[in-house]
């Protein structure tokens, strides 16, 4: 239920602030923000293009678990994580270590792989230890 009125509150923020989450392209015009398919509260920043015949999904009692996997197509593992560290603060996520997030009882991690020299961005949301619900 409250997953639900989360959502729901974010895609109304999200239809109103679209200036916040756009980006400008290289002819300076402003494109929408886009998410990732599997999670639409977790952006799917410039420069990435997501991998959806790699996305993986469970719904537990204890809550989601996704890994989501994209490809750096422009910009570089820094540029990608100053990204992640200016938009997922918007979004309610806290920074708790290098590369990972908190959010009510859902923890968020990026993790940075090359992989026949090209780069790629994996997403975990899955359900934070000992979190009530």
């Amino acid at each position: 239920m409250i997953r639900n009125v989360l959502v729901i509150a974010l895609l109304i923020f999200t239809c109103l602030s679209g200036p916040v989450f756009a980006a400008e392209n290289a002819q300076g015009a402003t494109t929408p923000a886009r998410f990732f398919s599997s999670m639409q509260d977790v952006p799917l920043v410039v420069g990435l293009t997501e991998l959806s015949d790699q996305t993986v999904t469970f719904d537990k009692p204890e809550g989601r678990i996704i890994e989501s996997v994209a490809e750096i197509e422009s910009g570089s593992f820094d540029s990608v994580k100053k990204s992640y560290e200016t938009t997922l603060p918007q979004l309610g996520w806290n920074k708790i270590a290098e590369n990972s997030y908190a959010r009510e009882s859902e923890f968020l991690h990026l993790n940075f792989e090359t992989y026949d020299g090209r780069n790629f961005v994996r997403v975990l949301v899955r359900p934070r230890e000992g979190a009530a619900h």
